[in-house]
């Protein structure tokens, strides 16, 4: 097994835009599909990349880790957010506007340190205990979560977020990254070991739990949603072609 494999499949801080990166740095130092595709199988942002490489070879990923790392999205139009788990695009919300955040401790994992020092540089953060997300709702404008990935039947995030939805009463946003949706099913959820009981890290959300789905490239609703993987392939194969 590889650095590169070893270091993605013990890894339980970062989401699915690192590992879009890890998986890039992997194939451009010749490893292989098969054991990339075992990192977290199904992952939105791996299979991209591996779908990059076979229809545009190494100028394909060159073009999407350069493209991958100047990401700029729209604002959510938000002044408060409720949040769970760490996310670089909700980050680029905070960044956009967002000004007070009510963080859920997002157990299990270990994200929630980074979640709230990168947060806390750009908005007031108070951490609170996952079963208090509904007593912190009050007077949050909006849920915005990021995404590890959105396919046909929901969007997988940190486990919690399905509950965050059912419970928050105002706008429900998604922020991600194009190269997070699939035009296929939602994988197995990757499981933790918990006090010797397996405890699944991410849930699946119905799409129309959502208001807005948020990415670089534009504004969609939970429709329109599943469009936009075509739409960065289109937008990767009109750049390598020019």
């Amino acid at each position: 097994m590889s650095e590169i494999i070893k270091e993605m499949k013990e890894d339980y801080v970062h989401g699915a835009s690192w590992y879009l990166i890890k998986s890039i740095d992997y194939l451009e130092k010749g490893g292989n599909f098969s054991e990339l595709l075992t990192v977290r199988r199904g992952m939105a942002s791996i299979q991209t990349v591996v779908e990059v490489y076979e229809n545009f070879g190494p100028s394909g990923l060159n073009y999407l880790k350069s493209y991958a790392k100047n990401i700029v999205f729209p604002p959510t139009g938000c002044t408060s957010a409720i949040t769970i788990s760490y996310s670089n695009a909700v980050l680029h919300a905070i960044k956009n506007g967002i000004k007070r955040v009510v963080l859920l401790e997002s157990k299990p994992g270990n994200e929630t340190e980074m979640a709230y020092n990168e947060y806390s540089r750009y908005a007031e953060v108070i951490l609170v205990p996952d079963l208090t997300m509904e007593y912190f709702s009050s007077g949050i404008e909006c849920m915005v979560v990021g995404a590890d990935g959105v396919y046909t039947d929901g969007l997988v995030n940190k486990i919690g977020t399905k509950v965050l939805s059912k419970i928050f009463p105002g706008k429900k946003i998604a922020v991600l990254e194009s190269f997070k949706v699939s035009d296929g099913p939602s994988p197995d959820f990757h499981e933790v070991e918990l006090r010797g009981v397996r405890i699944p890290l991410f849930d699946l959300t119905p799409l129309s739990a959502f208001h807005e789905f948020i990415t670089e490239l534009g504004r969609y609703n939970s429709e329109e949603i599943l469009n936009v993987k075509k739409k960065l392939i289109n937008k990767i194969k009109s750049e390598i072609l020019k």
